[in-house]
């Protein structure tokens, strides 16, 4: 078997090195593309911090305001009539009068007036700083009221600490990256290129363990993708030694100590990624389903390694359990200089065991006779009902809708945004999808009247799922902690100049019905002869965690995504999900918006959660009599 192992590695190797395509992404791609984009990108923010030194702007503001102002603030105040367009002021300031504050009037949608606001506000507090001088002073109070309490700062983090913790929230995500882009090319060359040129049927049908099929050409992924990573380590290490990188603030550098554990973790980084990348090249029935595949594993990676951009996320032993998760925060602890040796191990180890299972699925995927005669048609394989290749495409596609149009809409106006995003990007979005594949609308989505037991355990199961939501988040907290500014941001969204039933409509209702369409209809039910119950429910949830764009809510709403799908799976009608997902929304949203935002008793989450998973599990199960 090693002799067969060595001669495939050879002979694979081989061929992707007479590849244009794989020397471009081994070579071209990490040792002059990412510099390049670095380099380019620092200058542009170097420049557009020169701008904003240099410029001069207009505030409009009464005499009061215009004293406090000097020269260093960079503000022309005027105390003309506030005009829309033309005069050129950017920034209007009132000052507090009768007990009222101060308010500042600009337009958020344009960068210059969001700078005026900012340069306004700094002058604002120099009045407030003299108001108080003078008001020690008219007490007759000795020495100023910047005296009573002295505070000087004193930052202790090392300058390897600084630097690294800046580099450390980007580094891994862009190995994570390069590892990506190096490997997938060369497994879906290897598997599924092969497959379509007859040239895998000629190897696999010769006296050949497929078990060193399989491991000669994980080893040529392994390869690709720890030369490519290595490769950007050293270009990017060169990069911001040489000085290239010109951004304000700090300096940034790949410290000298930090190099060889980044090289050391490159190993597992690339092994874990050729593993997958092996398992998926022999899952997917063709070339082009597997670079939608390499679509939704470069999201899922890029999500799992975006928790280094997160100060708050530390590295403990729970996540050194994560796949993807460990080793890019372990490339961030290298940065920063504070790397446990005990997390180094734990996650090696959990890494080795991540392969060995991605590599037993492998072998087993060889086995399959899809592998040998190649995939049916798509007109075939849906016939069958097997649409997870359109499954996939559909979800990517709402993710790319939402990030690109439905967030700008929302920018522009949330309320009107909302309303958008649901009833276009979703729920047109799932029937569009089922009009396109040729699917019963009423039948696949299950737009059939519940049985009323059934609904009114909906109703139970949707009252205390917020109870669930929240014990899932307080278990994730020392995980994925949330800070009080993500909580204050989170609930001043939802200060809205709206009455109650329009938000609850809008938030609550809107999003129930549409996001139901979408994935306890359309998403789940194709998935159903694919996958059994359990994976679909499982899958559907994941993705519908995942849709929200949002890391912290990433768990817990994945974990209502799926009870969503088990009830709508027993029930066997779509109005039980949206039922309860209506309830949970309205709920959550009714507590947020009345500042009932404490922590509630851990004993009562738990009580919550109990009832509502047993709600669900005592539902009918008439879809799987039919």
């Amino acid at each position: 078997m090693k002799q067969q192992v060595l001669a495939i590695l050879r002979g694979s190797l081989r061929q992707q090195l007479r590849d244009p395509l794989t020397l471009l992404s081994m070579i071209v791609l990490p040792v002059l593309l990412n510099p390049l984009v670095l380099v380019v990108g620092g200058r542009v923010q170097a420049h557009q911090a020169s701008e904003l030194r240099a410029a001069v702007l207009t505030v409009q503001a009464p005499p009061a305001f215009a004293a406090a102002v000097n020269e260093k603030d960079r503000l022309v105040v005027v105390d003309e009539g506030w005009l829309e367009d033309g005069s050129g002021v950017l920034a209007q300031v009132v000052l507090a009068r009768d007990d009222q504050p101060a308010e500042i009037h600009f337009r958020a949608t344009r960068k210059r007036s969001e700078r005026a606001k900012k340069r306004a506000e700094r002058v604002l507090r120099r009045l407030r700083s003299d108001h108080r001088e003078q008001l020690f002073q008219d007490a007759a109070i000795d020495g100023s009221w910047g005296e009573v309490l002295q505070v000087e700062e004193r930052d202790l983090s090392t300058a390897q600490e600084r630097e690294g913790g800046l580099l450390g929230r980007l580094l891994p995500m862009i190995l994570v990256f390069i590892a990506l882009n190096g490997g997938v090319i060369t497994a879906l060359d290897l598997v599924t290129g092969e497959r379509e040129r007859g040239t895998l049927e000629t190897l696999l049908t010769a006296r050949v363990d497929r078990r060193a099929v399989l491991l000669g050409k994980f080893s040529v992924v392994v390869l690709v993708a720890l030369v490519t990573s290595a490769l950007a380590v050293a270009s990017l290490w060169l990069t911001l030694a040489l000085g290239l990188y010109e951004a304000p603030g700090e300096g940034l550098g790949i410290p000298a100590a930090a190099l060889p554990v980044l090289l050391v973790l490159l190993v597992p980084l690339s092994l874990l990624m050729a593993s997958i990348f092996t398992v998926v090249a022999a899952y997917v029935p063709d070339y082009r389903t597997g670079q939608l595949a390499a679509l939704v594993l470069i999201f899922a990676a890029w999500g799992a390694s975006g928790v280094t951009a997160f100060p708050a996320v530390t590295f403990s032993p729970a996540l050194a359990l994560v796949p993807v998760t460990n080793l890019a925060l372990a490339m961030r602890a290298a940065l920063v200089g504070s790397f446990p040796p005990f997390l180094l191990a734990l996650t090696l180890g959990a890494t080795a065991l991540h392969v060995g299972v991605a590599l037993l699925v492998g072998s087993r995927l060889l086995a399959r006779e899809t592998v040998l005669l190649g995939a049916a048609s798509a007109s075939d394989r849906r016939a069958r009902g097997r649409f997870g290749p359109d499954v996939a495409g559909i979800f990517l596609l709402s993710v790319i809708l939402l990030w690109f149009l439905g967030q700008r809409v929302q920018s522009l106006h949330l309320l009107w945004g909302m309303l958008f995003t649901q009833l276009v990007l979703m729920g047109g979005l799932a029937l569009g999808a089922l009009v396109w594949l040729g699917q019963p609308l009423r039948a696949t989505l299950q737009l059939r009247r519940p049985k009323g037991s059934d609904l009114l355990l909906a109703v139970m199961a949707g009252v205390t799922a917020p109870g669930l939501s929240a014990l899932v988040a307080a278990v994730q907290q020392p995980l994925l902690p949330v800070s009080k500014r993500m909580m204050e941001t989170m609930e001043a969204s939802l200060q809205l100049e709206a009455s109650l039933p329009v938000v609850v409509l809008v938030f609550a209702l809107l999003p129930a019905l549409c996001e139901e369409l979408l994935f306890r209809g359309t998403l789940l039910n194709l998935l159903r002869r694919s996958l059994g119950p359990l994976a679909a429910c499982l899958v559907v949830g994941l993705l519908f965690g995942a849709i929200h764009l949002h890391l912290v809510r990433l768990l817990p709403t994945a974990t209502f995504g799926v009870l969503l799908a088990w009830a709508a799976l027993r029930s066997g009608s779509i109005w039980v999900p949206i039922t309860m997902h209506a309830l949970h929304n309205g709920l959550l949203l009714l507590l947020a918006t009345q500042g009932f935002g404490q922590q509630a008793p851990a004993g009562l989450l738990v009580g919550l959660s109990v009832l509502c998973v047993a709600s669900v599990l005592i539902m009918d199960q008439r879809a799987h009599r039919r």
